[in-house]
């Protein structure tokens, strides 16, 4: 597994003369052989491994309410909430909204945002981690 490979593109072009020489040295190819590649959309991958993959795109759902439900279920922990402070599951609730919007508010392009932000899950669990420490210190 290759994460973030749209960060290295001048290895990309050796790791594709890499594939293209295993493939041949074996010749039809290990059918056990699997390589997992994760980029973000780059004109910098070079079209030799963009055409012999299979690509696969997660985006956001359209619309406000199937982000809001995505990105509330991206807590597994969200029934704990009821035990602790209404406060915490208010403001982990607007983080929600917030995400939502950010996402939703992208798709209008240059009538959207000025500047484009990526919002991403990762940046929404960052911002509970943070949530729950400040919530916890106080």
């Amino acid at each position: 597994m290759l994460q973030n490979i749209h960060l290295m593109p001048k290895f990309l072009t050796d790791l594709e003369k890499q594939l293209e020489k295993i493939s041949q040295t074996i010749g039809a190819g290990n059918p056990n052989f699997r390589l997992f590649l994760s980029a973000k959309p780059s004109s910098e991958i070079p079209i030799g491994i963009l055409d012999k993959s299979i690509k696969l795109s997660n985006e956001p759902p359209s619309g406000l309410r199937a982000n809001m439900q995505r990105a509330w279920c991206f807590f597994p922990d969200v029934n704990e909430f009821n035990d602790k402070d209404v406060k915490l599951k208010s403001i982990l609730f607007a983080l929600c909204y917030f995400h939502s919007c950010v996402i939703e508010r992208k798709r209008f392009g240059k009538k959207g945002w000025n500047l484009g932000y990526d919002f991403s899950l990762g940046d929404l669990r960052d911002s509970s981690i943070v949530l729950h420490k400040y919530i916890d210190k106080l």
